[in-house]
């Protein structure tokens, strides 16, 4: 029922706005660092003998690199074509 009067609302009284750009540049920052750190994990233990263990490591670090350039973009753009509020206010 909550859904079907949302649904009726939004379009009669317009959508309210939502500033989450910071809040998704913070879990993006944290799931690097967290892929980052299983990373080093995985290359302290056997990630050198195992072939398994390899692949999984060789997979974690691809996504712990395409996160990181995922969390740059989002920076980049945010700063380029939104408010500015990202790398000028530092």
């Amino acid at each position: 029922m909550f859904v079907v009067a949302e649904a009726i609302r939004r379009p009669v009284q317009g959508t309210p706005e939502i500033h989450g750009l910071p809040v998704i540049i913070i879990i993006s920052a944290i799931a690097t660092l967290v892929m980052v750190a299983g990373v080093l994990v995985l290359g302290v233990g056997d990630g050198r003998e195992d072939l398994h263990r390899r692949s999984v490591l060789l997979d974690t670090a691809g996504y712990a690199a395409a996160s990181a350039a995922g969390s740059g973009a989002v920076i980049y753009l945010s700063d380029h074509f939104f408010c500015g509020w990202t790398l000028s206010s530092a």
